[in-house]
């Protein structure tokens, strides 16, 4: 496919149509970068026809317009699009690129891309029949409203201190419960950090969260579920974890386990020696 086409530069300082019939040089060539546009000039029943021409799948494509500045703005989409090589998609009619740069710009606050909100809608679509998803949505924020969604451990932990310390409970009471919380909150990541590092791994912090909802999104491809299982949003999970992982790596991560036979060690627990009274 040619990237570029021979320009007249007489024609353009005069800025004349060609006559009816002859194609002749260009009346002006639309250039982007390395690629370039050009577009004919001819009269038609008395009126002035711009002609832009290009190259798509190795074949010659034509459009035209009655409106210069409309043809040049047509000149410049073709040729971002070729330099991009969509081709292919250069036939959309101006219409359906309105549609679609409108449905970006209804987008852009949410910062969701327009092929998630279309699988996320369509998927919506299919789930509640004929109920109308503004409806579903509206019943759904009824239901819980006052909850809250999303919430971590830590948070709810904290919230737990704050009402037994509303309640008036001992500072011994409320010494033991963070002590407990504490230890159900960082025992695990504590220890398998730990261990990490006498193996000489990286151990991010969160990883296993991170890598659960990542190989669990690629095996069953539902967001909705698994923002359930995650305590988080579909947007999140659209945002964050969409396509990291393939099935096969997911597969792979959720066999791993223990060897046959294996029990895990007794841990051994340290007790204080008290010194003798004198």
């Amino acid at each position: 496919m040619p990237k570029s086409f021979p320009t007249n530069s007489r024609q353009l300082e005069n800025n004349t149509p060609s006559p009816k019939g002859q194609r002749g040089k260009p009346h002006c060539v639309v250039r982007h970068h390395s690629i370039t546009v050009p577009i004919y000039a001819g009269f038609n029943r008395g009126r002035t026809r711009y002609t832009l021409t290009f190259y798509r799948n190795g074949k010659r494509q034509r459009r035209c317009f009655t409106d210069l500045s409309e043809a040049r703005k047509e000149a410049k989409v073709v040729a971002e699009k070729i330099l991009r090589g969509m081709q292919g998609d250069n036939d959309l009619k101006p219409a359906e690129r309105e549609a679609f740069l409108a449905a970006q710009r209804i987008l852009a606050d949410t910062g969701v891309p327009l092929v998630v909100a279309a699988e996320d809608y369509a998927e919506c679509r299919k789930l509640l029949g004929g109920v109308p998803l503004r409806s579903a949505v509206e019943d759904f924020l009824r239901r819980t409203r006052g909850a809250k969604l999303g919430v971590t451990v830590p948070q709810l932990a904290g919230e737990l201190i704050a009402v037994k310390e509303q309640d008036g409970m001992s500072a011994h009471y409320l010494s033991q419960l963070r002590s407990v919380l504490g230890i159900k909150q960082k025992a695990v990541p504590r220890k398998s950090a730990a261990l990490a590092k006498d193996l000489g791994l990286s151990w991010p912090q969160n990883v296993l969260r991170h890598s659960f909802i990542s190989y669990r999104l690629a095996t069953i491809q539902d967001a909705n579920q698994v923002a359930l299982d995650a305590g988080n949003s579909p947007a999140i999970i659209f945002k964050h974890y969409r396509e990291l992982v393939t099935e096969e790596a997911a597969t792979t991560w959720f066999a791993i386990k223990p060897p046959d036979g294996w029990t895990p060690p007794e841990e051994k627990r340290q007790r204080r020696r008290r010194s003798p009274i004198t």
